[in-house]
């Protein structure tokens, strides 16, 4: 289980004491659980030793700005569009994938072993189907805030601030008419998170000014879409665990 707990401000217990703000995650399988945290205003990742309180900062040689796990392999984008894995723990980090003078990787995500996906500033979209050995890259319009995919080709995305589907793996991307043009949706103008579950079935968490948020689901493939609103609740976090949309509320 992956679950974004969203920019906390923390201390941690060794890092000089310093204090900044963080993207973190929960990483948890059933030997042990573990908080990774990226310091989005300095160069460094820190983390606790399994199973104590003390943290530890590893210096990278880039601005990180966002991590993900998978199968035990822990991986960073940021900076220059910069991609770098680990495979012990984050004590070293290779670097797979960097531009200089390039755009800012503001997410990055894996489904399997061997697919993986990276976007950010400028619309840019990485994508590797051999476990992160190589790259392949392309440029949109309009900067990808948050994205999910649910094979090498088939996602959804935050796209200059609105929900938009892709078929092509980001090179083309269409934006979901409904959520400007169904009148149970557009009032919940503010995309929050979005899910891919499978090429037909994917959500979208959205914000009304007013303060709630409401769920939008599809299993057609965006050609319809269904509202659920829970009332006096907020979205936290959309998973995607064995074939489910999980939203975690408070």
């Amino acid at each position: 289980m992956i679950e974004e707990l969203d920019r906390y401000t923390v201390q941690p217990s060794d890092c000089s004491g310093r204090c900044s703000t963080f993207r973190t995650y929960f990483f948890s399988d059933c030997s042990e659980s573990f908080v990774r945290q990226v310091d989005l205003e300095n160069s460094y990742i820190a983390f606790p030793k399994v199973n104590t309180s003390k943290w530890r900062s590893i210096a990278l040689p880039f601005r990180p700005y966002n991590v993900t796990a998978f199968d035990g392999t822990l991986w960073v984008c940021g900076l220059n569009e910069t991609i770098a894995v680990s495979n012990d723990r984050g004590i070293s980090w290779r670097i797979q994938h960097q531009r200089q003078d390039g755009e800012v990787l503001l997410k990055i995500a894996f489904i399997d072993q061997n697919t993986g996906h990276a976007a950010g500033t400028g619309g840019i979209v990485l994508s590797t189907t051999n476990g992160g050995q190589t790259w392949s890259s392309h440029s949109g319009d309009s900067t990808i805030d948050d994205f999910s995919f649910s094979g090498p080709n088939d996602g959804i995305a935050k796209v200059g601030g609105h929900a938009s589907l892709t078929s092509d793996g980001g090179v083309h991307w269409q934006e979901i008419s409904a959520m400007m043009t169904d009148p149970k949706i557009r009032q919940f103008s503010q995309i929050e998170l979005i899910a891919a579950l499978s090429t037909t079935h994917y959500a979208i968490a959205a914000h009304q000014e007013q303060g709630e948020n409401i769920i939008v689901s599809t299993t057609d493939g965006g050609k319809s879409w269904t509202p659920t609103h829970i009332v006096n609740t907020f979205a936290g976090t959309l998973l995607t665990p064995r074939r489910r949309i999980l939203g975690i509320w408070h």
